[in-house]
């Protein structure tokens, strides 16, 4: 039970990262657009 408690908060963390990942290269890609 808590490997499995330590495996949903990794899994949460990466995803988190993702996105912010993500959003970021959306970001610079739209600006790079948009100029």
């Amino acid at each position: 039970m808590f490997w499995i408690i330590i495996m949903l908060i990794l899994i949460c963390i990466n995803k988190m990262l993702i996105m912010l990942i993500l959003g970021d290269i959306t970001m610079r890609f739209m600006i790079m657009n948009g100029t």
